[in-house]
C-alpha cells in the first residue's frame, strides 16, 4: 500500500525520505505520495509501476474513477533547470512514457473508468504548462498524478549555471522544508 502524506504534514521532506529508505519494503508498494486535493506528488524516487499501485489504492479507498497521469520525465530533489528563455524543462525522457504505458496492465479497470497517460515530451515542457494541464484535468474531475521521482519539486526551477555549492545548499534547503510549506508555496492553486 502506498504511503499517503497530507499536504499539511509538519515533517520535513528529509525526515520522510530517510524513514522511507530505512525500511527494506518494496518500492512499488510503499512509495510516499503527498495528497494535495486530487493532485498526488512523490517525495522520493519512484519506480515504473508506483503510480499504478497508487491509482488502485485511490480508486479502492476514495472511490475516484478518473485519472490523468503526467509522465515522461525525471525529477530531482532540487526541481528542474529550464534550458531556454521559454522555461523548457531539461528532464524529459520519452522512454519513461513508454514504461508507464507498459504499467497500465496493473490498473484495476473494474474500479477505474478513465485513465490517460500524458507524455510530458508532447505537452508539458514548462512548469507553466504543467500547472495549466493540472488545473484543466482537476477541473474536469480527474485525479492527477505526477509520475516521476521527487515530483513535489516540479514547480521549482533553478539556473543551470548555479555553482555546485549553491545547488547543494538548495537541495539541503528544500529537503529540510516541511511538506506543508512546499504545498502552500507551490501548490496552493491545487488544494
Amino acid at each position: 500500500m502506498p504511503t499517503i502524506i497530507s499536504k499539511d504534514d509538519d515533517r520535513s521532506l528529509q525526515t520522510i525520505h530517510d524513514a522511507f529508505f530505512a525500511h527494506l519494503n518494496p518500492l512499488i508498494d510503499t512509495c510516499p505520495w503527498v495528497k494535495i486535493g486530487n493532485l498526488y506528488v512523490s517525495l522520493t524516487i519512484t519506480g515504473n509501476e508506483t503510480w499504478a499501485v497508487l491509482v488502485n489504492y485511490i480508486a479502492r479507498t476514495y472511490g475516484n474513477q478518473k485519472f490523468a497521469i503526467a509522465s515522461g520525465r525525471h525529477g530531482t530533489e532540487i526541481g528542474q533547470a529550464p534550458i531556454d528563455e521559454y522555461g523548457t524543462i531539461n528532464l524529459l525522457d520519452p522512454q519513461l512514457y513508454q514504461d508507464d504505458l507498459a504499467a497500465l496492465h496493473i490498473v484495476d479497470r473494474s474500479r477505474v473508468t478513465q485513465i490517460k497517460i500524458y507524455d510530458a515530451n508532447d505537452l508539458i515542457s514548462t512548469t507553466a504548462d504543467l500547472q495549466g494541464f493540472t488545473r484543466n484535468r482537476l477541473r474536469h474531475g480527474f485525479v492527477v498524478i505526477y509520475a516521476w521521482c521527487y515530483s513535489i519539486t516540479a514547480m521549482r526551477n533553478y539556473t543551470l549555471s548555479m555553482p555546485q555549492a549553491a545547488l547543494q545548499a538548495r537541495k539541503n534547503a528544500i529537503m529540510g522544508s516541511r511538506v506543508r510549506t512546499i504545498t502552500q508555496e507551490d501548490y496552493d492553486w491545487a488544494a
